[in-house]
């Protein structure tokens, strides 16, 4: 019978696991606390992504297991809240209306979701990904809060009047059903 032995890499992958495995659990109780309308989970997931944010642009270099764990929180947060505003919020832009502006976050959207694709496949330890993060923060944050809270998001609450129940129904359902692989 073989020996089994576990060198230090191996137990660190397992423990960056782990912890990675931990913080996508407190993600998703996060978010299944969030309620209220589908306006008020909205708010509540930027600000959740905006956090993750700020704290992998707060870490260094040598802390690339830390970025990797938080990265993994990130693309969690960022994929479920993409499909529900993309098969929820997006469309009823346009049902009312707003097609131009529901075109321009679907691309706007699509871009973030490259960045972070390529930050998943990078080395984590570097200045360069360091700086990918900051441009995705920044492309996040404004299409987020400048252009989706600010402007759209309000006028569609607005003009959707009884719909906004279906809405927030539909917009939990759509992110409850993205889970980790």
């Amino acid at each position: 019978m073989g020996q089994f032995t576990l060198s230090r890499r191996g137990m660190w992958a397992g423990l960056v696991g782990l912890a990675a495995a931990a913080s996508l659990r407190q993600a998703v109780a996060e978010t299944a606390a969030v309620g209220g309308s589908w306006l008020d989970m909205v708010k509540q997931h930027h600000a959740l992504i905006g956090g993750v944010l700020d704290r992998i642009v707060a870490t260094h270099n040598d802390q690339a297991a830390e970025r990797g764990q938080l990265h993994a929180r990130l693309a969690y947060l960022l994929t479920a809240h993409s499909v529900a505003e993309e098969n929820v919020l997006y469309p009823a832009l346009a049902r009312y209306g707003m097609t131009p502006a529901s075109d321009q976050l679907y691309i706007e959207q699509a871009h973030a979701k490259v960045i972070n694709a390529d930050l998943g496949l990078a080395p984590k330890g570097t200045d360069d990904w360091l700086q990918k993060v900051q441009a995705l923060r920044t492309a996040v944050l404004h299409h987020a809060k400048d252009e989706e809270e600010g402007d759209l998001f309000p006028k569609l609450q607005a003009a959707a009047g009884d719909a906004n129940a279906e809405l927030t129904t539909a917009y939990a359902r759509e992110f409850g059903l993205v889970r980790r692989a």
